[in-house]
């Protein structure tokens, strides 16, 4: 969890952020986006496993919770990336400080995802469940 804190950390970095300045913002949203991303992969799958699912490794592909897990952590991340797209506007809103949309669009992205999740597993069981009764 540390070390993908702290990658989380440097990538934001490369992205942009500022280094000396705004340090511990950065840190903050880098440990929020390990707790939406990384925690409940070790959650649901074990440390041995977590890493593989949240980097999409075939390895984790065994578990079938795996694939759900890898797209909460993709459209986490594309949500804390649109996020960053307000900032540069020239609007001069608090809401428009470093980290505030990233962490925003993040937990939009993770709300998101789930409800995508959600559906993508409920709608399938619901028909099975369905066309079972139907054959008895």
């Amino acid at each position: 969890m540390c070390l993908i804190t702290v990658a989380y950390f440097i990538i934001a970095v490369l992205f942009g952020a500022e280094f000396l300045k705004k340090n511990e913002e950065t840190f903050m949203l880098s440990l929020l986006l390990m707790m939406l991303t990384a925690l409940p992969a070790c959650l649901h799958l074990g440390p041995n496993y977590a890493l593989a699912a949240v980097l999409g490794d075939e390895k984790a592909s065994l578990n079938p919770l795996s694939p759900v897990l890898q797209h909460i952590v993709r459209v986490t991340l594309l949500g804390a990336w649109l996020g960053a797209f307000v900032i540069p506007l020239d609007w001069d809103r608090p809401w428009q400080e470093w980290p505030v949309p990233c962490c925003v669009g993040a937990l939009m992205g993770y709300v998101a995802a789930h409800a995508t999740a959600m559906i993508q597993v409920a709608i399938p069981r619901y028909i099975t469940s369905r066309i079972t009764t139907k054959l008895h």
